[in-house]
């Protein structure tokens, strides 16, 4: 939330926010921030239930998903939101989501998610390369559709526990 608010208001007036899985902290920074309480922003908070098939209907409105945590694998939300076609903007920690993001190419990677100016400049740099999200949208939901498919997936693993268990 801070990045966004270290992006300028002109970049973000013509954009809906939605926030999902928001805590109280993010609640309260919210209402408290004057530029983000001047923003349409919708507000999913963590504490009630959120269907899936309605997230993903807003991933793929979306022109950008951010995500940015110091401590997280592979989120599934990251796969869904390329799938969908959001540009994404996501943490690496332990260097893990850069296995289907190339930074510049089909989203971007936050290196450092402590970092809130950078982030800022990442989110003013997708919002001005219209192009750019336009070619990882081809290329993303291409790319999850090939590599992440459960109905693909599903005989593959199913013929995983087999091996593991004879």
């Amino acid at each position: 939330m801070e990045a966004i608010e270290n992006v300028p208001k002109n970049y973000l007036d013509s954009y809906k926010i939605v926030i999902y899985s928001a805590d109280d902290t993010i609640i309260n920074q919210i209402q408290q921030s004057n530029l983000l309480s001047s923003l349409e922003i919708t507000i999913h908070p963590r504490t009630q239930f959120f269907p899936n098939a309605e997230l993903l209907k807003i991933m793929g409105k979306s022109c950008l998903h951010i995500a940015n945590s110091i401590s997280d694998g592979m989120p599934n939300a990251l796969l869904e939101a390329m799938g969908m076609g959001a540009f994404p903007i996501q943490s690496n920690p332990g260097k893990v989501t850069e296995e289907v993001i190339a930074h510049q190419k089909n989203g971007f990677l936050i290196e450092n998610p402590l970092d809130v100016k950078h982030i800022s400049n990442l989110i003013k740099e997708a919002l001005d390369n219209q192009k750019l999200r336009e070619q990882a949208q081809e290329y993303n939901t291409e790319f999850i559709a090939q590599n992440y498919n459960r109905l693909s997936l599903q005989p593959k693993i199913v013929q995983l526990y087999k091996d593991i268990l004879s």
